[in-house]
């Protein structure tokens, strides 16, 4: 039997002794005493219980009391990780861990640090302290999930906001950049080169400093801004609007810029064929004028022997317009949208750029610059914004994917009376149309090219390139073999790749009496804005339009609606 170490006299007001004649020194019960708010074990070298608190008492019980390997007490989950950190401590390292435990059936946690300490007679021995931080790590834990859910949502309104085609920026109080999304950034970086740095003073650089400083004194200020005279995105809704403190302070500013170019440029379109003052224009490869309306050649000043692309350039009075022009035409680019300078008149350029065989073909229009209050018609800024107009992306397409729905009767009664007033129902071939259907077909590679207008029960085909038989002689259908009604009557490019699996046309006419196949058709407006028919290729087997193909189709519809004014201004005459 080992020998009983003596006891040691120790002042219970001192130290709160568990157990008499350990054998351990003062030295140990004072470090016990001093943390006896946690679990605390002394150790000897084996790992052997040889004093612990009151509050270690009471976790142990009779697992782990004095004689006892505190290793093997049943409440640890993770006996040998305690094991572990015994065997380090016995060795003479630190250790440090969190584990559970369980007691009176509750299971907590416990942050566990071991320790190697000097025991009696020079011998090694462990002091072990464990302290209850289930709270604290559960709150920790749900710390940390709220970070991470905050992180999560802030992720996903920077990607929003990064995405958004709105404009975002912002400011501190002394005018230096705090914050900017993409949008901003991409638009920065082409009025100033490179984009303005987060931190750097912003305010008086601006494209208008006075909006931000009005801002900055506390005011919400909403302006229309003519945002990059010399680009395609010219205009902005722009609101200015201080940022305060919970008290009220002005600490910055920000803007939310809109770009409402398409309804600017929808107002100015429809003033301008209204009036029947677009002028269209083809030029082909050699730069020879194929074809110009008498608004075209007023517009450029041009005499009856100016006949080429030459000609044109010579009345721009701006040379960067003018390279810009020329690049199209060598193909460098495939399109243009611009303001130039015509004998000190603004006038609007568009144009794209179709290469073929024989190299490349331009086809646009132009109009004066209106200066109108942006706040056209509803149906030309729905076109312009839907319609997939204007090199501006592809819109949203007539959905293929069920039958189709019987138009509104009050919507279809104006779009045919728009017709009507056309005075193209039943007109004789153009050869302005066929010019642009021609061009249609070849650039595309399709063998038939229409352009239809979409009466109440027929569909009338003003130009057509590649019909046979007697359809080809009619010039109309009926709607029973119409695809062209749904980019009428539902404003939107249709495309459709293989109409035998298109539920929208699969029963339709067209697919087994003339072998269409596939199709792809893009909206033609009167003057007021009513879509009256369509502007479309047709292949007779599946064909994969491109995105391309519905931005060049739109291009070339925009010069068919200005023929479609010009024929009913003089039909009104």
């Amino acid at each position: 039997m080992a020998e009983t170490p003596p006891p040691i006299d120790v002042t219970p007001d001192d130290f709160e002794v568990v157990a008499g004649g350990a054998g351990v020194p003062a030295s140990v019960y004072e470090r016990l005493y001093e943390a006896q708010l946690a679990y605390a074990f002394v150790l000897d070298g084996e790992g052997t219980v040889r004093a612990l608190s009151g509050s270690a008492g009471a976790l142990a019980g009779e697992g782990a009391g004095l004689g006892r390997a505190l290793a093997k007490a049943a409440f640890w989950s993770e006996p040998d990780r305690v094991s572990k950190a015994v065997r380090r401590a016995a060795r003479g390292m630190y250790d440090r861990f969190y584990t559970a435990t369980t007691h009176d059936g509750a299971t907590r946690t416990l942050l566990v640090n071991v320790q190697p300490i000097d025991g009696p007679d020079g011998q090694d021995w462990i002091a072990v302290e464990a302290r209850d931080v289930t709270d604290l790590v559960a709150s920790e834990h749900q710390l940390r999930d709220a970070h991470a859910q905050i992180e999560r949502e802030q992720a996903r309104l920077n990607a929003v906001l990064e995405a958004s085609p709105v404009l975002i920026c912002a400011v501190d109080a002394e005018g230096r950049l705090t914050d900017a999304n993409g949008a901003w950034r991409r638009a920065a970086t082409a009025l100033f080169g490179t984009a303005p740095k987060v931190g750097e003073p912003y305010v008086d650089r601006s494209p208008y400093p006075e909006l931000w400083r009005r801002a900055l004194a506390g005011e919400t200020v909403a302006e229309r801004i003519r945002f990059q005279p010399e680009a395609a995105t010219e205009w902005v809704d722009a609101v200015f609007a201080p940022v305060r403190s919970d008290q009220g302070r002005v600490l910055g500013a920000m803007v939310v810029e809109r770009d409402v170019t398409g309804r600017v440029e929808a107002t100015h379109l429809r003033q301008a064929l209204s009036s029947a003052a677009v002028g269209t224009f083809t030029i082909g490869p050699a730069g020879e004028l194929m074809a110009a309306t008498p608004a075209f050649r007023q517009l450029f000043g041009l005499g009856p022997n100016d006949v080429t692309l030459d000609d044109v350039l010579a009345r721009i009075h701006d040379s960067a317009a003018g390279t810009a022009l020329q690049a199209v035409s060598s193909g460098s680019e495939p399109d243009l949208d611009l303001r130039v300078d015509v004998g000190g008149a603004p006038v609007r350029l568009r144009v794209r750029g179709v290469a073929l065989d024989d190299g490349v073909w331009l086809t646009g229009v132009a109009y004066p610059e209106a200066k109108l209050e942006a706040t056209g018609d509803d149906r030309w800024e729905d076109l312009v914004a839907h319609g997939g107009w204007g090199g501006r992306g592809v819109a949203g397409l007539v959905a293929t994917g069920a039958p189709a729905e019987d138009p509104d009767p009050a919507a279809l009664a104006d779009r045919v009376d728009a017709l009507r007033r056309t005075g193209l129902l039943d007109s004789a071939p153009s050869e302005a149309f066929d010019t642009l259907t021609r061009l249609v077909s070849r650039a595309l590679g399709v063998p038939i090219s229409l352009v239809s207008l979409v009466d109440a029960d027929r569909q009338f085909f003003k130009s057509q390139v590649g019909l046979g038989g007697e359809v080809a002689e009619a010039r109309e259908t009926p709607l029973s073999h119409s695809f062209c009604q749904y980019v009428a009557n539902e404003r939107r490019p249709l495309v459709v790749r293989d109409a035998r699996e298109a539920p929208l046309v699969a029963d339709n006419g067209a697919v087994t009496d003339f072998d269409v196949v596939a199709y792809l058709g893009v909206p033609v407006a009167a003057p007021d804005g009513h879509v009256i028919g369509a502007l479309c290729a047709i292949d007779t087997h599946p064909h994969d339009w491109t995105d391309d193909d519905v931005r060049l189709l739109s291009s070339v519809a925009e010069v068919v609606t200005a023929e479609v004014a010009a024929h009913q201004s003089s039909h009104d005459a």
